[in-house]
């Protein structure tokens, strides 16, 4: 009984310590809805769905300048469909092909966006974050208590550049900021 105590004592200072792993990740969707002569679309239903997310479903309406925000989405891979009665309903599989195809250059907190298309991602390292988690979880279940273990704040961060994606963007990047990624994508 002891030693699950200490278990659980363990997982509630990691999530003490490392809030930002288990909440923080969050995003947001949000955006102008235009038909395709580039009139507003107000009244439009937004609805993104995820397994990321508990309910499975969020969703919000277009207001009268239709713009649509739905906020502290988790991290995860999401299907966003736009619904209007007498309109064809448009829906995109991944927030990162969404993105490109509004021509969205936009900066990830995580290297698999990047990975999976997306322009570019700043992020710290998750390797590093969770190797300083086990060594936390270690000490404890070693008999340290929590309030004894200093707290650590990231100190490695990855810059992820995808070129192929900036090509079709038309971005380009300064030789300086290509030189200091830590991974290209060509």
């Amino acid at each position: 009984m002891h030693r699950a105590l200490k278990g659980i004592l363990a997982v509630a200072t990691f999530l003490v310590l490392f809030p930002h792993t288990a909440a923080a990740q969050v995003g947001q969707v949000a955006g102008t809805v235009r038909d395709s002569s580039g009139a507003v679309m107000p009244g439009v239903t937004v609805e993104v769905t995820s397994p990321a997310l508990i309910e499975k479903v969020r969703s919000t309406t277009t207001d009268g300048s239709g713009q649509y925000r739905i906020a502290n989405l988790p991290v995860g891979t999401y299907s966003v469909a736009f619904t209007l009665a007498g309109f064809s309903t448009v829906e995109r599989d991944r927030i990162v092909e969404f993105a490109n195809h509004q021509r969205q250059r936009a900066v990830y907190g995580l290297t698999e966006f990047a990975d999976a298309g997306g322009l570019m991602s700043y992020s710290y390292s998750l390797v590093e974050q969770y190797r300083a988690a086990a060594t936390f979880v270690d000490k404890i279940l070693k008999g340290a208590s929590p309030s004894e273990i200093p707290v650590v704040q990231p100190t490695r961060f990855e810059l992820v550049l995808n070129l192929r994606t900036a090509k079709t963007q038309g971005v380009a990047f300064p030789r300086a900021v290509l030189l200091s990624a830590d991974r290209v994508i060509d």
